[in-house]
Order: C-alpha cells, then structure tokens, then sequence
C-alpha cells in the first residue's frame, strides 16, 4: 500500500532527494521529520545509516511502493504500473500463486523485484528460490535485472552478487536468492526444490514469527519437468495456516499455450476451462486451490492510451505484430502471447459452408409487392469502399431456379404444406451489391440518400454500421433523411433478440457481440431459406467473403473472427459480406418478424389477434397483426428501382 499524508510527502520528497544525490539532505528531512535530535553533519556514516532505517521503515510499514521508489529511480523501476500492482497484490494475498500472461506484461520482472524487495527486508533469515528453463534464460532475464538494481540503489545493500546468486554468505543458503535451472523437458528425477524448509529462528520475529521465511519464484513454469510438481506438492507443507502469506509464497508464471499441461490443471477456473471468458476473467481460485492471475496485453497502459506511458510493457503496435505472425486475433499465439490466456478448444470453423451458399442463388416468387431494403457498410478505415446492398423483402410462394445440368429451362419450386397447400412465407431477395463513389462524410452521406430515394427504401428498412469513422456519416443520414434507420457499430453488445423463434438462447446469451450476431443471422436465413441471392450477382468477392470468414467458440459465446484477421489471413476487406449482413439485419429489425425454423409457417407474435387473410386460410401460414402488409397497397408507395 502507499502512504498516505504527511509521511507521504516526506517520502516523496526524500525519494527525490536521494535521486538527485542529496543524500544528505534526505537524511536530515527524515531526521526532522521524525525528531531524532541526531547530529548528521553531512557524513556518510551517519546519514547512511539513517537512509536504510528509513527504507526499513518503508518496508515494515507496508508501504513496499514508496520503499522501491526511494531505491530505484523510475527509469529502473516503477510499482505504478497496473500488472505491477495486480502482481504485488497476489503476493500480499496468497501463499500459492499462478500467473497466466502475455508478452513484456512484467510478470517475471516485477514479481522478481517484489522478492528481492521482501529479501531485502529479512536478508537473514529469508530465501528465495527463481526457477527457470536454463542458465541463459535467468541470466540474461531475471537474474540481470536483480544484479543491476542491486548496484544501482540509492543505498547500499547488503549481500554479495555472485553467479545466479545474490547472499550474505557463500556457506549460508539460507540467507540467500538463488538462480535454479529445471532444464525444459528434462527426464532427470525431482529434487531441485526438495530440502527447501523453513528453519527455526533463535529469537520470534514481530512480523514473521518463529520460522524463516521461503519465496519461491518459477518462470515459465509450464515448461518446468512432470517430475517437479511432485516437489512442489511436498513442499507446500510449509504453509502454516491457510491464508498465511507471512513465511512462505510460491508463485509460478508463465505464457499459456497448452491447456491439458500440468499447470493448467491446477489453474482451471471452478466451472472449468468451458467457463473462461477473455473479456472477464483476470483472477480466480482454481478447483485445486491456486490462487490465479491473468495479464492480457491489451490492458497495458501503453495500448489502452496508445502511447507510451511506461516503456517496456507491451504496445499497440507490439500486439498487432503479435497479430499479423501469428496469424491474425483469432490465433492461438495471439491468444498466448497477446491476451495471456489458453487458445480456445476445437477447431475454427467457417460461418458459410460453400454447398450452402450454392443453393441459395435463386429468386423467389412474391406473393406481393416486395419492401425495398437497403444496407450499407461504410467501410471508411483504411479508404475502402463503401458497398451498398439492396434487396426486396414480403411474402413469397416460391423460388425460382436458373437453368442448370438438370434442369435446362429453369424449374421454380412452390412453397406447400404437409398437405399439399400452397403457402406463402417472408423471403429477402438480395439484388444487388454494388460499391458507392468515394468521398469525405458528407459526400457520401448524400450518396447514400440519394440510393435510397431512387431505390424507395424508407428509413425503418435501411441499416449501415457507424463503427469508427461511419459514425459522422450515420448521423447525418439520421438527421438529414430519417431518424429510423438502424446504425450499428460493431463492437457493440449483442441484442436480447432471438434469431429464430425455436432457438433456446438469447443473441446475448449466444454471441459475443453484434457483429457476430448479425453474422450467425444471415447464416440462419441462408440456412433455412429465408435468403436469396439473384444470380445477377457479382460473386467474385462474395464467395470468398461469405465461405472465408471463420468463428470459435470463446467462454461459452460465439465470436465471429475479426475483420483485420481475416484480411491478415490474405484476404480483401469483406466489405460486400458485410453489406449483406446489414442487408439482413434492416428486414429483421424493420419488419420486427422472428422467423421460424418451421418452413410451413410464418411464426404470429405474443399479441396476435388471430387474423388471417386469403393466402393463409389456404395455406396454413400465421401472420400476425404486425405484419400485415397493407401499407404495400398505398399509392404513395415508392416504386423499387433498379440501380446500376
């Protein structure tokens, strides 16, 4: 914890003092403050003396941030940082810990220096253990670290630096850091952690009590050999009581990469791996009592201000490096090295199977006169093109089929019941899908409205996404031509809507967010042929588009994969997919129809009174009252242009 009042303004201005080499004066500030009456006359001997009380000070009082701030400037190190505190925090609170994290999130660093800080306060009667794969790792990572701020404090400190190893004496262990290699996949037996107890003091410490006390750091612990966890089970008999920290602490870190690993086993959450969510779970108690931390890269300071606020964590440009080797967001290494978290299980898999996308290249036959319904994706990242799909939306008694192998004429196919009655269903006929001329907001604001003019579409039946720079756009659209249109931004959350009236879960219950939604919509129109696709359509970029774009499942929800993942992959911007999506989304929420899986009948909502008219007394088909459709009668209906 940091201090708080006058004792914080004091060690602040100490802290600054002994930075600018004015020890001296630091120790007088510290001598006044606390009424010491000494006389320091600027020697070292004596102001020294006073410096390290105080930093004993520090440490005895909790304030273990203000204690590294007065030995270290902060271009050596900082506690502000969030990872460092949420790391300190675990060491304060638990006996055993697990930390799960991406790339340069400063969990051996900052956990290293907590333990070197905590040596520091006991250097007698306390030993640290650092495990790592190999000498080089602990060498050039830790153990470097340790060695530097153990030369360049701002007092001197005690014990001497050797190879791994930083003690008060070479015949002592005890009062000792000790470096330990577990080489990576060794078939040597246990032992490296075996000895390590906790030994008896000659007189009771006020903090500690009557035994020494044992730290024990492992980096990369899910590399470390099978064998070991036989140690470390035996070696956690050193816990007195549960819930005591004071004497013993055993934290291991790592990047997690496989899930059926030992570690994994003791990290599982308490309703299983199947339960983890990215977006949520930073900190858990495991089903085998460990206490678990997670780091994810896109905390960091630095990615969330897109800035560098404390160098050395991990950056917006550093993650989406991550990004673009690995493979994209949806890889495992970017979920290892750039969330901090296991890759989901199971395989990816594509939203569009191809065979589905082939038979949906048809037009339907209406019934009546179709809704015009237009979409929009504005596309405006990175200067692509805006793409604009237009399509009809009614009732329909049938699909129409192009000539084929089979079929050289054409053939049409009507709807009919079990019976044999014809009957009539919604159906959304895509048209078109055509990019719009670029140009800055308002250009292309008056563009869009233009379309919908001439095409008749009317507000409640369009939608565009306002994600990014799409927003000045759709509000201008909004407020220019009508309020009823339906902007979507991506990252939004899912809606409490259902896709289809038999589906058991709510859009929130199932998806991530809406542009997953959205997606796995259009996929159940396809599927149950409420959408149609003219074969006048260009699909050259569609197929790609639709049949390319993968999805997994994430803590129990579903996350489409993300656009900049899929053009990482090598692919063009889906921007046509997109707008097809939309195309959907503007005759579902215009309508306000929740199709069903049963393809004899429209689905009545909660308040139908029961009406039906001509086609549905033949047909068995339910309309409810809210989808009636005689406003398509109205003279003053717009007529549906083609647009070329």
């Amino acid at each position: 914890m940091f201090l708080e009042g006058p004792k914080k303004v004091l060690a602040a201005k100490v802290a600054g003092l002994v930075h600018a080499d004015k020890k001296s004066e630091a120790a007088e500030e510290i001598n006044e403050f606390c009424k010491l009456g000494l006389s320091l006359d600027g020697d070292p001997k004596k102001f020294i003396p006073v410096l390290q009380h105080w930093f004993h000070f520090l440490m005895g009082a909790g304030a273990i941030e203000e204690a590294a701030m007065f030995l270290w400037t902060p271009t050596l190190f900082t506690p502000y940082p969030k990872f460092t505190q949420s790391l300190w925090e675990l060491f304060d609170e638990t006996s055993h810990g697990l930390v799960m994290g991406a790339a340069s999130c400063s969990k051996s660093f900052s956990l290293g220096v907590r333990f070197f800080l905590e040596w520091l306060r006991d250097p007698e009667w306390t030993t640290v253990r650092v495990l790592g794969p190999s000498e080089a790792h602990l060498s050039s990572n830790l153990f470097s670290h340790l060695v530097s701020l153990h030369s360049s404090a701002s007092i001197p400190l005690p014990g001497e630096v050797g190879d791994l190893w930083i003690g008060l004496d070479r015949r002592n262990q005890l009062s000792s850091i000790k470096g330990v290699v577990i080489p990576i996949g060794a078939a040597k037996k246990a032992g490296r952690l075996q000895g390590q107890k906790r030994k008896p003091r000659p007189f009771l410490h006020p903090v500690f009590g009557a035994l020494s006390r044992l730290l024990i750091l492992i980096d990369e612990v899910e590399n470390v050999p099978k064998s070991l966890w036989g140690d470390i089970s035996n070696i956690l008999s050193n816990i007195q009581e549960e819930g005591d920290t004071s004497g013993f602490v055993l934290i291991g870190a790592y990047n997690p990469t496989v899930i059926s690993d030992e570690v994994a086993k003791r990290a599982e959450p308490p309703l299983g791996w199947n339960s983890f969510d990215p977006e949520t779970s930073y900190r858990w108690k495991s089903i085998r009592g460990w206490d678990v931390l997670r780091l994810s890269g896109e905390q960091s300071e630095n990615v969330i201000q897109d800035k560098i606020v404390y160098p050395g964590l991990q950056t917006k440009s550093g993650l989406e490096q991550i990004a673009r080797n690995a493979g994209g967001k949806m890889s495992a290494g970017y979920f290892s090295m750039g969330l901090g978290c296991y890759p989901p299980q199971g395989t990816e898999l594509t939203i569009i199977p191809p065979g589905l996308l082939q038979k949906c290249r048809a037009e339907f036959i209406f019934y009546d006169d179709p809704r015009p319904i237009g979409a929009v994706d504005l596309a405006l990242e990175g200067g692509d093109t805006a793409v604009y799909a237009l399509g009809r939306w009614g009732r329909v008694t049938g699909i129409k089929y192009q000539a084929s192998l089979e079929h050289p004429q054409g053939h049409k196919v009507m709807f009919k019941d079990k019976a044999g009655q014809n009957i009539v269903r919604w159906g959304l006929q895509a048209d078109q899908v055509f990019a719009l001329p670029k140009g800055d907001t308002v250009a292309m604001k008056n563009a869009i409205i233009e379309t919908n003019r001439r095409a008749g579409v009317r507000g409640e039946y369009f939608a565009c996404d306002r994600t990014g720079g799409g927003s000045g756009v759709a509000d201008l659209i909004k407020y220019e031509w009508s309020p009823s249109i339906h902007d979507l931004n991506y990252s939004s959350a899912s809606s409490k809507d259902k896709i289809m009236a038999e589906d058991t879960k709510t859009c929130n219950e199932e998806f991530e967010r809406v542009n997953s939604e959205i997606w796995f919509c259009m996929r159940a129109w396809l599927e149950f042929g409420y959408l149609l696709l003219s074969p006048s359509i260009d699909m050259s970029k569609l197929t790609q588009q639709l049949t390319g774009r993968k999805f997994r499942k994430i803590g129990g929800k579903t996350r489409v994969e993300p656009k900049s993942d899929f053009v990482n992959r090598g692919h063009e911007s889906p921007d046509e997919a997109d707008a097809l999506t939309l195309l959907v989304h503007a005759a579902r929420k215009g309508s306000g129809v929740t199709l069903s899986m049963n393809l004899e009948e429209l689905p009545a909502s909660d308040d139908s009174d029961g009406w039906m008219d001509e086609m549905v007394l033949r047909g068995g088909a339910r309309i409810d009252e809210s989808n009636r459709t005689q406003f398509l009668d109205d003279d003053m209906r717009p007529m549906h242009e083609a647009i070329l």
